[in-house]
């Protein structure tokens, strides 16, 4: 009975993030206004119907569709900064990561300008995506006076370095086009890197 609830539960975890990605998908392609419930229900290999067991509106499932994984993003990212090696080597962590989910996510990036763009239809929505990207950035900027102190990185202002860094991971995964395999992204971390002017030795290594 256990494993049968398992299985169960499981498919419907796959069931729900597979509405949720084709929800990405349409919302990025289409727009919220011409992405319709249907499309989206055959995109993830759905019934129309099966949507609402999980999401209540079409509204809902925008919602989600720019929260959950943003703040997965913030959940990934806290972790990283919170471990145990040099500040430059979390940052450098960091960097790397985020600009490979960057090369991942250009879709997802395209629907929260959306909800950003459109705060009178979505409500609170852009403050929520503003508080989330906020406990990043404040967390960053600990990490940055915690590197300068350490003379791991020359001196300047934490707060400025770190929503200056947010705007330019923010900015390549709008700008550049280019698959995540690409030489490209790793060229995009090493320029990332430098924004955080590290003291020793070539900005991509330790």
């Amino acid at each position: 009975m256990e494993q049968r609830a398992a299985r169960t539960e499981e498919g419907r975890r796959e069931r729900r993030d597979a509405i949720l990605q084709a929800a990405i998908a349409l919302f990025a392609q289409r727009g919220f206004a011409h992405a319709g419930i249907s499309d989206i229900a055959r995109e993830a290999g759905v019934s129309h119907g099966t949507v609402f067991l999980y999401f209540a509106s079409k509204e809902a499932l925008f919602r989600a569709a720019v929260l959950e994984p943003l703040e997965e993003f913030a959940t990934q990212s806290l972790a990283i900064m919170d471990g145990e090696a040099s500040a430059v080597a979390r940052i450098r962590r960091l960097v790397r990561d985020q600009v490979r989910e960057m090369a991942a996510e250009q879709s997802y990036l395209e629907v929260v300008g959306e909800a950003r763009a459109r705060a009178e239809r979505f409500g609170d929505l852009a403050a929520e995506i503003t508080a989330i990207i906020y406990r990043v950035v404040s967390r960053l900027s600990e990490l940055v006076t915690e590197g300068m102190e350490a003379g791991e990185l020359a001196p300047g202002m934490p707060d400025i370095i770190a929503a200056s860094y947010i705007a330019y991971l923010n900015g390549i995964g709008l700008v550049v086009r280019n698959s995540g395999d690409d030489p490209v992204w790793e060229h995009l971390a090493d320029q990332g890197l430098r924004l955080f002017a590290p003291t020793k030795g070539d900005a991509s290594h330790d």
